[in-house]
């Protein structure tokens, strides 16, 4: 499924089960440990704990990276663009582990090195109430508000796409968004790369 948030274009689709399985085999074993790794702050709002491709050069995320980047994931979001020009691409992954109160603050992932697009994908979810990925639309939202439009807010300022495990979402980086706390007792586990998409075709000085 491919939507549009703010202008821009946002993909929400589903691993295979079969690439699930394999990167939930692979994955939660190490990353878990079979307990929390913090005990969680009680009371406290904390932002959620993680690992990145670039803390260390060691092939720990080379599963994660050749199954999402190859069609029908990564690439084919790409190929949607019809980018005339011949592109290499470059993937960073890390993962968040949010334990209970566990949030992310709203951001985007503009930074050194700017990628093009982002990707999420849920590899644990313990149920609805475990962190929810949020974008903000407040464009339409506030438009329609002012005008007396919107009375039953069919038209919020937010977008919550579905948490369910095995979803991968991608989007341009620069779409801000944030994540609810975990309201659960269980440990909620997501994967997230930046796609940097560099021009072959031009000569950069």
């Amino acid at each position: 499924m491919k939507l549009f948030i703010e202008g821009y274009p946002v993909s929400i689709n589903k691993l295979t089960d079969d690439d699930l399985k394999n990167l939930q085999d692979h994955y939660l074993p190490m990353i878990l440990n079979g307990k929390d790794d913090d005990e969680p702050s009680v009371g406290l709002a904390r932002v959620s704990k993680n690992y990145s491709q670039n803390y260390d050069d060691t092939e720990f995320f080379t599963k994660f990276n050749d199954t999402v980047l190859p069609n029908p994931y990564i690439q084919s979001y790409i190929d949607s663009f019809l980018f005339q020009f011949m592109y290499s691409i470059e993937i960073t992954t890390w993962y968040n582990v949010y334990n209970k109160f566990d949030h992310q603050q709203l951001h985007n992932h503009i930074g050194t090195n700017v990628p093009a697009f982002s990707c999420v994908v849920i590899l644990r979810q313990p149920n609805h109430g475990a962190g929810q990925l949020v974008f903000r639309q407040p464009n339409l939202s506030n438009h329609l508000k002012y005008l007396e439009l919107d009375p039953w807010d069919n038209y919020p300022n937010i977008y919550k796409p579905p948490m369910e495990e095995g979803t991968i979402i991608i989007f341009p980086s620069c779409l801000e968004h944030y994540v609810f706390y975990n309201q659960h007792n269980e440990q909620r586990v997501i994967f997230a790369s930046n796609i940097i998409v560099k021009r072959t075709d031009i000569k950069r000085t």
